[in-house]
C-alpha cells in the first residue's frame, strides 16, 4: 500500500503573543503573511501551498497533511473506522463553510490535486473533505 500522506499542508502553532509571534516569523524570519484575524494568522510556507498558522486558541500544536488522492485517502480513513462523532463534527463544518466560506472556523482550502474539491479542520488530527455537488464526504 502507498503512503497516505504526500506533504505538510499546515503547522499551526499555539503562542501567547500574537503580534510578537507575528513579528518574529515574518519580519526576524522572513515568512509571508497570508492572512490575519484578531485571535490568528497565516504564513506561507515557500514553495508549498502550506501556511504557519499561529494562534492565541489553547489547542495544542496540530499538523494537517495532504494526500496525493482524496478518494483514496476516505477510504483509507473510512476502512480505519473514523469515528462517528469526528464524522459529525465534519458534517457540521461543510453547513459552516456553506453559511459563511470565508469564515475562520470554516477555512476550507483548495485539496490540491482534486478540482473542486475542499478540506477543512474539524478537529485535532482529522479533516472533513467537501466533494463538488454539495455532497460531503468524510
Amino acid at each position: 500500500m502507498p503512503s497516505l500522506f504526500q506533504t505538510l499542508d499546515c503547522l499551526s502553532l499555539p503562542v501567547s503573543d500574537l503580534d510578537g509571534a507575528l513579528d518574529f516569523y515574518s519580519a526576524q524570519i522572513g515568512h509571508q503573511l497570508i492572512w490575519r484575524t484578531d485571535k490568528a494568522t497565516g504564513l506561507r510556507l515557500p514553495e508549498s501551498n502550506a501556511e504557519l498558522v499561529l494562534r492565541t486558541d489553547d489547542r495544542p500544536m496540530e499538523t494537517d497533511l495532504a494526500v496525493e488522492s482524496v478518494p483514496r485517502a476516505i477510504e483509507q480513513f473510512t476502512h480505519a473506522g473514523l469515528p462517528k462523532d469526528v464524522q459529525r463534527r465534519a458534517h457540521e463544518a461543510y453547513r459552516r463553510f456553506l453559511t459563511d466560506p470565508v469564515h475562520p472556523a470554516a477555512r476550507f482550502k483548495p485539496v490540491q490535486g482534486a478540482p473542486g474539491v475542499r478540506s477543512a479542520r474539524v478537529g485535532l488530527g482529522y479533516c472533513a473533505l467537501a466533494t463538488r455537488d454539495g455532497e460531503v464526504v468524510i
